[in-house]
């Protein structure tokens, strides 16, 4: 993204002209009139009910919640009053079993309004609630399903039963055969299966949810673990009214142990585990990865206790972790409803059952991991062509060049339509491209800009929500294009379609974060909408692009639970700082554990200018992401002949063996898509019960077999920590026992990468393009021995599979690849002392 711009011509570092943005004067003019006419149609107390400037600024990490302001001291007399009479609970205080359905468990539920049944004593005792025969209260309905032995669902609602709620976000069905023993004794009702305990206390309530062994796994639904008459900092599963917004929230909690890590919640550029932070599930325009702004939460976390919960709900939702009530994750969602899934088991358990519920990510065409070439914007087809050429010429290996947000009649207005001046004949443009082995993508928005003459084709159409409040694209007064009506969604493929038509084979789904609580559409409300849209956003294009060029794949910066479906997408607008390395490289781990396989960055960061240095650092880090597209501003675009010749040398061998690592790249994509798991995975997902990696974030399993440590700040060295096993360093050979730590020196043109124990990485040969090559043209198996020399990996490439073994026999080192293929090497590490033969001195054979 980026502001608009005036056309003033400047130079970049090579000469070339570029587009400055800027301003026009015009524009500021405008802008001006078209506010004060919206401040005189829209006056400052409503459009503050309408507009973003109305909403909770805890949605970008500040803490002005509705349920947090009157949270803090009770004592003082003059707000006492306020503060109880404030807000309005039906939390749950007691249950009464009703009937099992099946693996259904209904319970009539008794909400109470807990803040005025507390007691008084103000120096000792217990938080006791006061309930006697005649104290009012809600009736509610509790029910559980149990889905499978590790998977249950609750929901909770006023009245005598609870809604079905469907929703965008599930499109699986994870329930299986499983035998359940329901309970009753002790004053408590319980649910047993073969893998989870559930015990339901009637009085007083709460569950305590424990694995087969008994060992407690969690508390949920629990009042406060204050003991103090006053304290309100958690609430007992229920619903809290708050009278100065007027609206209810359904709150819910689980009980944090020492040591506990949490994880997820949507791409998020803060420290990776979660515990001490405030979130709010509110999509917004980012502006940068180095605040609490984001453009993609999803409602799922997964603690290291052995658990993971989704809120089935796109309303907006904030967690306190640890923050409202230091041993408790609290969450509130907007509405009158509580509805989440519980999944038990390890984090990649957790996360495999969370995408069998959600989706499974399609596993994007093999081109799309090579190099993507952007800037904003190439605004001719001759610069389009250009930048070709030159990236052939000095053989920079690339796949696919994308024109951003200037190939319209004016800059960010999107009509769909190439301008006829800048970009005659469309088609023979992508044909040139194609003829040089390039691929295209394009730039566009779901916003219609009202002055445009497409826009009264949507009106006609009627395939626009309704305002009933201001709305701007950019400075643009605007709608959005409601894809909750099928005949929306068909009029914007067919858009879409045309381009693709044109030889298209990506579009950018930009935007999409900006949907408003006033506007109206045809299936839901502003405020289900709003972090809903992203989901409707990506599955609209993705599957327009598949239909039409036979491959999926999206290039998306918004997104929802269920967006993990439609691949690719981005962490938007990064700076050209060395403080985003880590920030970007935490959303991206983040959204990894949301069950996103698939995530990148704008190299070289989007806006301001990157050293030669960190240019490279870039470099190395992307190409260790599993998509890699340069993307940024000028004067020094991000094409590498904008950088010193020794960068341009540094650069092109890092994209060769990128190319090279395609083989073990697309094979990792389809092995790790299969399951929901990530390519660039948080070392939790594989060593669970390594306390050292809760809280690493700054290095990472690419695939499953190599340790990936970049180097993210000025500095050329770094610690690294090996967890358990046998780790190779990939450039010398060196093996490295874990757990341990060291400190790590690495040359400006090397990244620390190093291969698992026991693994083989395929190297395919260098290409200028994916395809250019085939396995048989020069495929290495770099071998990662065991102490007795094996090794082995399934390659996955496209249909078909190859199992590769490497082992020693009679001292003598030996591989196999089965189907066979023609002219296979294999390398061994530098300095390996292979097992000697049986009865030998100790040296090879």
């Amino acid at each position: 993204m980026g502001e608009g711009h005036d056309e003033v011509m400047t130079h970049g570092s090579i000469g070339e002209e570029v587009i400055e943005n800027r301003l026009k004067p015009a524009d500021v003019i405008r802008l001006l009139a078209v506010v004060g006419k919206n401040l005189l149609r829209y006056p400052l107390d409503i459009r503050k009910r309408v507009f973003w400037t109305g909403e909770p600024q805890v949605w970008f990490g500040l803490t002005d919640h509705p349920l947090d302001r009157g949270g803090g001291q009770i004592s003082e007399p003059f707000s006492f009053l306020e503060k109880l009479v404030g807000k309005k609970a039906a939390c749950v205080l007691s249950v009464e079993f009703l009937e099992r359905i099946g693996n259904s468990f209904v319970f009539g539920a008794r909400g109470y309004n807990v803040y005025t049944l507390r007691g008084t004593n103000m120096t000792a005792g217990s938080h006791t609630y006061h309930v006697g025969k005649r104290t009012r209260f809600k009736e509610l309905t509790l029910r559980i399903d149990v889905l499978r032995p590790d998977a249950y669902r609750l929901r909770l609602a006023e009245g005598k039963q609870v809604p079905e709620h469907a929703t965008e976000m599930v499109c699986g069905d994870i329930a299986r055969d499983t035998h359940v023993d329901f309970r009753e004794e002790n004053g408590m009702y319980s649910i047993v299966t073969e893998a989870l305990r559930l015990d339901i206390h009637k009085k007083d309530f709460r569950i305590m949810i424990r694995d087969a062994s008994g060992r407690m796994i969690t508390e949920s639904g629990g009042k406060t673990k204050n003991e103090w008459a006053l304290a309100m900092d958690s609430w007992p599963l229920g619903f809290v009214r708050d009278r100065k917004s007027g609206r209810t929230y359904g709150v819910e909690s689980f009980v944090l142990y020492p040591g506990e890590a949490v994880y997820g919640l949507g791409e998020k550029f803060s420290a990776i585990n979660r515990v001490g932070q405030s979130i709010g599930l509110w999509n917004c325009e980012g502006i940068g990865n180095t605040t609490w702004r984001a453009y993609k939460h999803v409602p799922f976390f997964i603690s290291s206790r052995g658990y993971g919960v989704f809120v089935n709900e796109s309303k907006p939702i904030q967690f306190w972790i640890g923050t409202r009530e230091i041993c408790k994750n609290v969450f509130a969602v907007e509405g009158d409803l509580v509805d989440y899934y519980f999944f038990a088991g390890t984090p990649g358990d957790v996360l495999e059952a969370y995408t069998d519920l959600t989706g499974k990510p399609a596993v994007p065409p093999k081109w799309s991991f090579g190099t993507w070439m952007s800037r904003i914007s190439y605004v001719t087809r001759e610069q389009v062509l250009d930048t070709a050429r030159k990236l052939r010429e000095g053989r920079f290996p690339c796949d696919l060049i994308h024109i951003d947000t200037n190939w319209f009649d004016e800059d960010w207005k999107c009509d769909w339509k190439f301008n006829p001046e800048r970009f005659p004949d469309p088609a023979g443009m992508f044909g040139e491209l194609a003829e040089m082995n390039f691929r295209a993508s394009l730039w566009q928005a779901p916003y219609v800009v009202d002055e445009l003459e497409v826009a009264k084709e949507a009106r006609e159409k009627g395939v626009l929500a309704e305002n009933r409040g201001p709305f701007f694209f950019i400075i643009y007064p605007a709608h959005v294009i409601d894809l909750s009506k099928p005949e929306a969604v068909e009029w914007y493929q067919e858009k879409l379609r045309a381009l693709l038509d044109l030889g298209v084979s990506c579009i950018k789904v930009d935007f999409g974060e900006g949907i408003e609580r006033h506007q109206v559409f045809q299936r839901y409300s502003g405020s289900e909408m709003h972090n809903l849209y992203p989901l409707l956003y990506d599955r609209a294009v993705f599957e327009v692009t598949e239909a039409a060029r036979g491959e999926g794949i999206i290039w998306a910066r918004s997104a929802y639970a269920g967006s993990q479906r439609y691949p690719v997408h981005w962490s938007g607008d990064n700076s050209s700082t060395f403080h985003d390395l880590l920030c970007s490289l935490r959303g991206g781990l983040s959204l990894g554990l949301c069950g996103f396989t698939f995530w990148a960055q704008d190299c070289g960061g989007f806006t301001g200018t990157p050293t030669d240095k960190l240019y490279i650092r870039f470099t190395q880090l992307c190409m260790l992401n599993s998509h890699i597209r340069y993307h940024g501003g000028g004067p020094r675009f991000r094409e590498p002949w904008n950088y010193e010749p020794e960068t341009q040398d540094i650069v092109r061998g890092l994209l060769e063996l990128r190319y090279r690592l395609i083989p073990y790249i697309y094979s990792e994509a389809r092995h790790l898509a299969a399951r929901g798991l990530p390519m660039i995975q948080h070392l939790v997902l594989e060593f669970p019960h390594d306390p050292n990696v809760y809280n690493l974030d700054d290095e990472y399993l690419f695939g499953r077999n190599l340790l990936a440590a970049p180097i993210l700040t000025e500095e050329d060295e770094r610690r690294i920590y090996f967890p358990e096993g046998g780790w190779y360093d990939f450039w010398t050979g060196e093996r490295f026992e874990g757990p341990r730590w060291i400190s790590y020196t690495c040359p400006i043109e090397r990244v620390p990468v190093f291969g698992r124990e026991g693994t083989i990485l395929p190297l395919g040969p260098v290409m200028q393009y994916v395809g250019e090559k085939g396995l048989a043209d020069g495929l290495l198996l770099v071998i990662f021995p065991r102490p007795d020399g094996s090794a082995a990996y399934l390659l996955e490439d496209e249909g078909t599979s190859y199992g590769l073994k490497a082992w020693v026999e009679g001292g003598e080192p030996r591989i196999s690849v089965e189907p066979d293929i023609r002219g296979v090497n294999a390398e061994w590490p530098s300095g390996y002392a292979f097992p000697p033969r049986e009865g030998s001195d100790g040296s090879p054979g």
